[in-house]
């Protein structure tokens, strides 16, 4: 890559990523890149499984990994590693029934809303 379209590749590489399409496979450092390789390739296993689960019971299992790792999100914040609105408003709801999170949770310091994960607001 020039340097002048180096902006460009890190934006489409960044995109890529995020749709699943691509993942890093190994860092080079004579002279430093990264080496890219298809999801597909790469994950073969999780791929497969993957495609055997329903899309619901697939964002639901996204939607938990995800506040798992940050405790808490607002539903737009959710939305953009979901995609679709209708399918993070089922994920939502089917996590609180679970009694996975909380919503609607009020954060000191925080305006608005938030999804919090149901552990962090019992060990408060």
């Amino acid at each position: 890559v020039r340097p002048t379209q180096r902006r460009t590749f890190d934006t489409a590489m960044a995109e890529l990523q995020q749709k699943l399409y691509v993942a890093m496979s190994e860092a080079r450092y004579e002279p430093f890149t990264y080496v890219w390789d298809l999801v597909a390739a790469r994950f073969p296993e999780a791929v497969a499984a993957a495609r055997r689960r329903r899309p619901r019971d697939a964002a639901h299992a996204v939607a938990r990994r995800y506040l798992q790792a940050v405790i808490y999100a607002n539903e737009h914040q959710l939305q953009s590693v979901l995609g679709e609105r209708s399918r993070t408003k089922q994920a939502i709801a089917d996590l609180v029934r679970a009694g996975v999170v909380e919503a609607n949770h009020q954060i000191d310091g925080l305006g608005g809303k938030w999804l919090v994960l149901a552990t962090a607001v019992r060990q408060q």
